[in-house]
């Protein structure tokens, strides 16, 4: 095997163990929420949902993703000393500033408690995690940089695997305070993980350098706006409607954007075996093959999406039971979400390409606070199942701030505002038909039956045309 062959296998594999990884440890979340569905109340389980959308908020301030910066830095500091002390003094950068907020939030506590909605001792909970988990960061992505893909995929499985039962078991034996039991069973593990990581990289190296503080703060300041714009955006509904609404609301809403993570995560698997093949042609100019590719392959998410929300009544009954029903009248725009953001995800990829990174983190900025201040305004008049909607139009508000920002790369060829907009207006239809048919199972069920069949049907009549797809993906 050739030295280029080779890098692409090795390439290949650690893709493939990634996938594979993320996917069980998305799985994991499906498995245990209908278990914590049924243990806590309607208020605890939306309250969860509420304090994991802060903690990853603060994960991003706190860490200030200094993590996502070894992938660069390991080209500039090549020899393992250096790079050790890198990642050392980057560690140390997070902690400075996690206890910088910590120290603010001593000097305020009833300030931050009244705007968390959360107690004390979870907060405590979440900056002792906010200290250590960086580092558990740091080793994931320094495995991942080095192709080690077993021992990351390995680790990340067992992590959340532990978190998981150790969360369901202490929130079932503390009958007195579920919430605090599936907070500590779900965060500590990985917080004493971090700790036993974080005193590692320290034994490697303690030669901590503000020159590597410089550098790392270049490189992740866009990423900290980035990726908080995008956190803002995903969690503001539930924040939201905690504030206007009521924990059981969150608790539908919460249920709701759980189910639409199952079309993410499918997304998500393909969009890793897609986009290799979407550089290489754009690398090329080649833009009518990508066009055609595409625009087949988002007409069959949406036939996937329409698939999955039929049977959307049977995903709220498995994982939150008949006392979330009501969630089921938030699924159809919640899980929208995962094909709008693949067709965001190619813009992205577009824009990186031409290393036009940062604006990514202006538009999802902006998509951000449009979504905030639509929804406080909004829930407030309509109550909390606005919220839903709001996040479909600041959806599609995005879609088109970047169709507009990247026409002079070339987006009107591969990406035309036609074939955007039919699947937008395709898609914004299932929302109302989804609804009037949830009314009549039978004809739920003969939509599902019909579905299964076309598919089927089209999957042999097509097969040559989808094993020549196939074989041009890997081919490239």
């Amino acid at each position: 095997m050739d030295n280029k062959n080779k890098d692409s296998y090795i390439i290949l594999k650690s893709g493939l163990w990634y996938t594979i990884s993320n996917f069980l440890t998305r799985a994991m979340v499906f498995i245990t929420t209908p278990i914590f569905s049924r243990i806590l109340t309607t208020e605890q389980f939306g309250n969860f949902h509420v304090f994991a959308n802060w903690q990853s908020m603060f994960l991003i301030i706190c860490g200030a993703e200094v993590y996502a910066t070894i992938n660069r830095a390991r080209f500039d500091f090549k020899d393992e000393y250096s790079l050790n002390s890198y990642i050392s003094s980057c560690l140390v950068l997070s902690s400075i500033i996690t206890g910088a907020v910590l120290g603010v939030y001593l000097l305020f506590p009833g300030f931050f408690e009244k705007v968390l909605l959360m107690d004390r001792k979870y907060i405590l909970i979440m900056f002792v995690y906010l200290f250590t988990y960086p580092a558990f960061e740091m080793f994931q992505v320094r495995q991942r940089v080095s192709y080690r893909y077993k021992i990351s995929s390995t680790v990340s499985f067992g992590a959340i695997l532990i978190c998981s039962s150790l969360a369901v078991f202490l929130a079932y034996k503390l009958e007195n305070d579920r919430l605090f039991g599936r907070i500590l069973g779900q965060y500590m593990p990985l917080a004493l993980g971090g700790l036993f990581l974080y005193m590692m990289f320290l034994k490697k190296s303690h030669n901590i350098r503000i020159i590597y503080w410089k550098y790392a703060v270049k490189i992740a300041v866009p990423l900290i706006f980035s990726y908080l714009a995008g956190q803002i955006m995903g969690a503001s509904d539930k924040i939201t409607v905690q504030h206007l609404s009521s924990a059981e609301a969150v608790a539908y809403v919460g249920i709701a954007t759980s189910c639409g993570h199952i079309m993410t995560i499918f997304l998500q698997c393909l969009n890793s075996a897609w986009s290799p093949w979407f550089y290489d042609k754009l690398n090329r100019k080649e833009y009518p093959p990508i066009r055609k590719a595409f625009k087949i392959f988002l007409w069959l998410v949406i036939g996937c999406t329409f698939g999955v929300l039929m049977i959307g009544p049977e995903l709220v009954r498995v994982l939150g039971g008949s006392n979330y029903l009501l969630a089921v009248y938030l699924l159809p725009p919640y899980m929208l979400g995962g094909l709008f953001n693949l067709i965001i995800t190619q813009f992205g990829s577009l824009e990186t390409f031409y290393k036009k990174a940062h604006y990514a983190a202006i538009f999802t900025g902006i998509a951000s606070v449009t979504n905030l201040i639509l929804d406080i305004i909004f829930v407030k008049m309509f109550g909390f199942m606005a919220a839903s909607y709001i996040t479909v139009f600041c959806y599609i508000l995005l879609i088109i701030i970047h169709f507009s920002a990247s026409k002079s790369m070339g987006s009107r060829f591969i990406f035309p505002v036609k074939d955007i907009g039919q699947i937008i207006l395709a898609a914004l239809m299932m929302i109302p038909l989804s609804l009037i048919i949830y009314k009549n199972n039978f004809a739920r069920w003969l939509i599902i039956a019909i579905l299964a069949s076309v598919f089927a049907g089209m999957a042999v009549i097509k097969r040559k045309k989808i094993l020549y797809f196939i074989r041009e993906i890997k081919r490239g």
